[in-house]
C-alpha cells in the first residue's frame, strides 16, 4: 500500500502549494489549512479502508474460504434420504 501513501503525499503537497500560490500570507494559509486538513484527512483513512478492503477481498484464500464454509454449512442442512418422510 506504499502507493496509496505516495498519492496522499502527492495530494497534500499540491494542496499545499496551492495555497502558497493563492494566499500570500501566512497566517490566512495556516488557517485554511488547518480547516481543510480535517475534511481530507477523513477522506484518506476512508480510501485506505477502501484499497485495504479491495485487497482482502481480491485474495483468492479471502473469497475461496467463504464459498467452502457457505458449501459445507448448506450441503450439512440439506435433508438426507433417511430424514425425508413422506406421511
Amino acid at each position: 500500500m506504499d502507493y496509496i501513501d505516495d498519492i496522499i503525499l502527492y495530494i497534500h503537497g499540491f494542496c499545499d502549494r496551492l495555497l502558497a500560490n493563492l494566499y500570500m500570507e501566512e497566517h490566512v494559509r495556516d488557517n485554511l489549512w488547518a480547516v481543510l486538513v480535517e475534511e481530507i484527512l477523513l477522506i484518506h483513512k476512508k480510501i485506505v479502508e477502501h484499497v485495504t478492503f479491495t485487497l482482502i477481498t481480491t485474495n483468492h484464500y479471502f473469497s475461496e474460504n467463504p464459498e467452502k464454509a457457505r458449501a459445507a454449512c448448506c450441503k450439512s442442512h440439506q435433508p438426507s434420504d433417511s430424514t425425508l418422510q413422506l406421511r
